[in-house]
């Protein structure tokens, strides 16, 4: 399948155990190339047309061995099926790390 996107992210340290990535990805297959009548079995979707995320976080590492760490997204993707309505919204993600 034919497609153009990308993705690009940065970071910043703001002190020695407090960061942020911010960063964006997206992926626009041509149309098409793109079949609207196969169902994926795994994720239900069919034919996907346009998909792209933006996301911030936070991390803050407490110790050596525990991370914790909140990130916001919004997410878009698009259907070449006109019976699948195109879904766009915010999500939230929470992060517990704790390596041994």
């Amino acid at each position: 399948i034919r497609s153009t996107g990308g993705w690009i992210e940065t970071f910043a340290f703001w002190r020695a155990d407090l960061h942020s990535h911010i960063g964006y990805g997206v992926d626009s297959p041509l149309s098409q190339d793109v079949a609207d009548g196969v169902e994926e079995p795994f994720f239900g979707g069919t034919g996907r047309t346009y998909n792209s995320t933006i996301f911030a976080n936070l991390y803050w590492d407490v110790s050596s061995s525990l991370r914790i760490g909140n990130e916001v997204t919004w997410r878009q993707t698009h259907y070449k099926n006109p019976l699948l309505l195109d879904n766009a919204g915010f999500g939230y993600h929470s992060q517990f790390q704790w390596s041994f």
